[in-house]
């Protein structure tokens, strides 16, 4: 049965996003910005988080608490997941719910802190309907970092400039899993702040708007 273009054009952003989840997963530790294939945000650098990473706070904080809620596993179950225990971070917490073993996810939580900026609160859209209505190109950039976190199991940090409206902000994002009884990662816990203004050269900034379009 010969598919239309749009699912064409679906099983084609399908495969984009697991060759560059695949990519994403082969780096021990440091992932550089060439692998996350992004169009969109050149300015971006990854990081696979274990006991021996420094990361800055609140991230660490939050990574405390995932790994002091595995008690013993791999990874922490869904029914460790207690607000209260980070409540102090709220405004900058998303939680996602993996779809299709994390190959796209729907957004459960979109913190007031990331709605603000972003321009509007995400909550019960996916990823791909996110990127779809935003027409930004981040589908892949996005899907392929969760996909590449359920798939190996392991917390990720990634650090990116974001692009126009959103420019000059420099955010940090921690992806951590959490399993069903099955120990499938079912759910992504994300703290996802802006650290500090990139303040970016003209050069940059015309270059932004030209990827998205606005120049």
């Amino acid at each position: 049965m010969q598919m239309s273009g749009s699912q064409a054009g679906r099983h084609d952003t399908d495969q984009r996003v697991r060759a560059v989840a695949e990519d994403l997963i082969r780096h021990p530790v440091t992932i550089p910005a060439p692998a996350f294939a992004s169009p969109v945000h050149p300015y971006v650098a990854g990081t696979w988080v274990g006991p021996t990473v420094d990361l800055p706070e609140p991230h660490c904080d939050l990574y405390r608490f995932w790994d002091a809620a595995r008690a013993g596993e791999l990874l922490p179950s869904i029914e460790a997941i207690d607000p209260e225990r980070f409540a102090r971070h709220l405004a900058f917490i998303i939680l996602l719910e993996a779809i299709d073993g994390g190959l796209d996810a729907r957004y459960r939580v979109y913190g007031s802190g990331i709605a603000g900026p972003a321009g509007r609160d995400w909550t019960g859209f996916t990823i791909s309907e996110m990127t779809a209505i935003t027409q930004s190109g981040e589908t892949v950039f996005y899907r392929s970092g969760y996909l590449a976190v359920a798939l190996r199991r392991e917390p990720l940090m990634v650090v990116h400039h974001s692009h126009l409206p959103m420019a000059h902000r420099e955010w940090r994002r921690l992806i951590l899993p959490f399993a069903d009884d099955r120990g499938v990662v079912v759910r992504f816990l994300v703290l996802n702040k802006p650290c500090q203004r990139h303040y970016q050269t003209q050069q940059e900034v015309d270059e932004l708007r030209r990827i998205v379009g606005k120049g």
